[in-house]
């Protein structure tokens, strides 16, 4: 029964985040710690697991539309860890 629960309650914070444009992690963190009991690491990993599908499902979106510059993501995206790293010492 808990499971049915959880996914109904589930299902409604997003739709009520999704009409109103807000990210739903801190909710969805806040919901499965106080109202089920989780723990918060797994509560932290749940959220993580929900936007890496949210993440590629919008990129794979914007790769379709051509509105990406591949080139210029791969820079930065090795640039800048490697930045921070030797910043870092």
């Amino acid at each position: 029964m808990e499971t049915i629960e959880l996914i109904f309650v589930m299902l409604l914070t997003g739709l009520l985040l999704g009409f109103i444009g807000a990210g739903g992690s801190g909710f969805m963190i806040a919901i499965l710690t106080v109202l089920f009991g989780y723990p918060i690491h797994i509560a932290m990993g749940t959220a993580l697991a929900a936007m890496m599908f949210t993440t590629l499902s919008g990129t794979v979106s914007q790769i379709r539309e051509k509105n990406t510059d591949i080139k210029s993501g791969i820079i930065v995206g090795i640039t800048g860890p490697l930045r921070h790293g030797l910043e870092q010492g």
